[in-house]
């Protein structure tokens, strides 16, 4: 099962960090720039643009970018949910 259907962060050789880039506190391989928790967080749309640019651990031009904007919705989408007063922790509402 590919990891698009089982609902996984891509690999990311390309941003080097140990934690999700968005909490920070769940440790992760190098490869991955969330947790799954935020990662189901990002519109399924880009989620599949991001695999698709990964390509079997090709990068492709726009992967970075693509990584970058789904930083950006989820630390919105979770800003947005905390202005309103729902959900928690960073989960959906």
């Amino acid at each position: 099962m590919s990891n698009v259907q089982n609902g996984s962060p891509p690999p990311s050789d390309t941003l080097r960090r140990i934690g999700c880039q968005i909490c920070g506190t769940q440790l992760l391989s190098p490869k991955y720039i969330l947790c799954r928790t935020h990662w189901q967080l990002v519109p399924e749309p880009l989620r599949r643009t991001i695999w698709r640019l990964f390509n079997e651990g090709r990068i492709r031009d726009g992967y970075a970018e693509a990584c970058g904007s789904a930083v950006e919705q989820v630390r919105e989408r979770l800003s947005r949910t905390a202005r309103e007063g729902r959900g928690g922790a960073g989960l959906p509402p």
